[in-house]
């Protein structure tokens, strides 16, 4: 992973401001899973499960009930993350990804972006604050400012992020694709 420049001066401060106030759609606990899903099967929602994330909803090791973050992407969120971006690629999608004290990722790979030829991109929205963690392979993310954008070295590297802290956390996951 590495750090690109810090962009907060091209995202919009109102579309932070309604993350920051508003709820997302919770995961795992929102996600329509088709009975008898198999990796790489379309959800109701539109999710592609891959092998990592399928273990997660169906090994019984989490809970489907629980959730571990809040998402907004342009279904539920009407403030295009993306656009003032110029990041490489001829398209690209986003995920805000907002966790409250107590909230993580399980560890996990982005398989099925990786396969199309993804580039993945991550940016905080939020200042570090101690508690906050985003581990990349063997590195753990911290200190950030707001802002920060990074660029995963490879997209099928294993990363994983958590709230121990005791204020919200948002980051800014942005996928681009070459044609």
């Amino acid at each position: 992973m590495r750090f690109r420049e810090n962009v907060i001066g091209r995202i919009d401060p109102e579309a932070i401001k309604f993350v920051k106030e508003n709820q997302g759609f919770l995961l795992p606990r929102d996600l329509k899973l088709p009975e008898g899903v198999k990796e790489n099967d379309i959800t109701e929602d539109g999710w592609i499960l891959n092998a990592d994330e399928l273990q997660w909803y169906t090994s019984g090791s989490y809970k489907p009930t629980q959730v571990i973050m809040e998402g907004f992407d342009s279904n539920n969120c009407s403030y295009d993350f993306a656009k003032d971006l110029l990041l490489d690629g001829d398209r690209c999608e986003w995920l805000v990804i907002k966790m409250h004290p107590g909230q993580y990722m399980p560890w996990h790979r982005d398989l099925t972006p990786a396969d199309n030829g993804c580039t993945t991109h991550w940016i905080m929205l939020t200042d570090w604050e101690p508690g906050h963690l985003f581990v990349y392979e063997k590195k753990t993310i911290s200190h950030y400012k707001a802002g920060d954008a990074y660029t995963f070295d490879d997209a099928y590297a294993w990363h994983t992020g958590c709230n121990i802290g005791y204020n919200v956390r948002i980051n800014l996951q942005i996928r681009t694709y070459k044609k």
